[in-house]
């Protein structure tokens, strides 16, 4: 299942109508509130909340449930819930959770949560077909008021590292309004055809919920059989309605020939197609298929990253705002490898000088002219600012336009980290503030994605 935001609807002529890019205007939806959350440092902390403030109905669907120490959280959190007097519904992929001990789920329904084990595999009748039939959804609806679906399992290894998890990066989405109707809906279709008669509801006999925000959302889902392309068919029309940027980000790039067609082919009509994949996944087979495909997406002027952190998940955005930069600061003694400013221009232009670094590090698309733009502000708000422009690839306009604008240096991204450094010793010994002993103490260095 995937949620599609369209934002607001076009005021002039010439910036398209965001629904454009949806292949049914129908699913849209209005009044919505969307929140994106990032890992399960952001994620967990929200859905214990909301399990934890239900007071009618928890309606939860996993593909993977562990028996693990956050696992163990959120069984608790149930349990408590039922304890409540709230109706809480389970379903979890049988094949998603083959580690999990049954004993674990048998607690649950012995505590009162109605729990389902979609097509749960009976080897005295073994049926092939059953095991690629997988319910990878992962929903959360509380009250039917606020819903939350994404990428992210009931697993440690979405937990940061520090917490004793394996520190994957995903994402996950949070919903109020309609919307969440629909996603309850989806839900209770799949749960109300293998649960027990006494555990099922009829949607149609929910209370629909307030309108809670502006925002457009188109909410799809495949569901079995005839229908089991739906997602595939909505990414492709909007892959062929971009126009200016294409971000995709997915752990198992696997595309088929109908997808690599639409991706080169708006590589070709200009658009700035962009494509991040974990360096290694959790699925080593998938990765040599994923590997199989680049040469011809590279060829047609794809753009493609590795990064070093295992990367959950699965993204497609379209025609981002155009003016939109990712900062990182030198600080004194080391390299802030946090994000400071991941917004518009002029919102960035406002974090920086309250900064006391000496150099900034600039990741952005050189070609695009507000890039260009944002190196003469900076430079004119903090004269003695020293930029370095991180790139993808060596356009040798572009970096003029940078240099003449007031960069002190570029860097291509798929340079080693020794060559940052060796970059920030060079600006400090060309008349930096930033001192040569302070640049040597730049131990941490940022994993920017290594290009292709």
């Amino acid at each position: 299942m995937t949620a599609s935001l369209s934002g607001q609807p076009a005021t002039d002529n010439t910036t398209p109508d965001p629904a454009r890019y949806i292949s049914e205007p129908r699913w849209l939806s209005a009044g919505n509130a969307v929140k994106v959350l990032s890992s399960g440092a952001q994620v967990f902390p929200a859905w214990l909340a909301a399990i934890e403030g239900a007071r009618v109905r928890i309606s939860l669907e996993m593909y993977i449930f562990s028996a693990d120490l956050i696992g163990q959280r959120f069984a608790t959190a149930l349990l408590a819930a039922v304890r409540r007097g709230v109706r809480v519904n389970l379903m979890y992929d049988f094949v998603g959770c083959r580690d999990t001990p049954a004993s674990f789920f048998q607690a649950l329904r012995a505590g009162g949560v109605y729990t389902v084990a979609y097509h749960r595999y009976r080897f005295w009748r073994p049926r092939f077909w059953q095991l690629l039939r997988r319910n990878h959804r992962k929903t959360l609806v509380v009250d039917g008021r606020i819903a939350f679906t994404g990428g992210i399992n009931i697993s440690d290894e979405w937990m940061a590292k520090v917490d004793g998890g394996g520190g994957w990066s995903d994402a996950a989405i949070q919903v109020e309004g309609p919307a969440v109707a629909t996603l309850e809906a989806i839900f209770l279709r799949t749960f109300n055809r293998r649960a027990r008669k006494r555990a099922r509801i009829d949607p149609a006999t929910l209370p629909r919920p307030a309108p809670a925000g502006e925002t457009r959302l188109a909410v799809i889902w495949n569901r079995e059989l005839l229908d089991r392309f739906v997602i595939r068919r909505a990414a492709l029309h909007a892959i062929r309605e971009s126009r200016e940027r294409l971000y995709v980000a997915n752990p198992y790039f696997v595309p088929d020939r109908g997808v690599i067609r639409a991706l080169t082919q708006a590589a070709a009509r200009g658009v700035a197609v962009r494509i991040v994949v974990p360096s290694r996944s959790d699925a080593r087979l998938l990765d040599m298929a994923a590997r199989a495909t680049f040469g011809r997406l590279l060829v047609a002027g794809v753009r493609i990253w590795e990064t070093f952190s295992l990367i959950h998940t699965k993204a497609l955005a379209i025609e981002l705002a155009s003016r939109q930069i990712t900062v990182n600061c030198v600080a004194p003694g080391l390299i802030r490898t946090e994000m400071i400013a991941n917004a518009p221009v002029e919102e960035a232009l406002k974090m920086i000088p309250r900064t006391t670094s000496d150099v900034v590090i600039m990741d952005i698309d050189l070609p695009n002219m507000s890039g260009i733009e944002c190196v003469a502000e900076l430079k004119q708000l903090l004269p003695s600012l020293q930029i370095i422009m991180l790139t993808v690839y060596e356009d040798s306009e572009s970096i003029f336009r940078a240099l003449k604008a007031g960069a002190a240096g570029y860097l291509v991204k798929s340079a080693p980290p020794a060559k940052l450094l060796e970059a920030i010793e060079d600006v400090s010994k060309g008349g930096a503030p930033m001192s040569s002993h302070i640049a040597r103490k730049v131990v941490q260095m940022p994993n920017f994605p290594r290009s292709i």
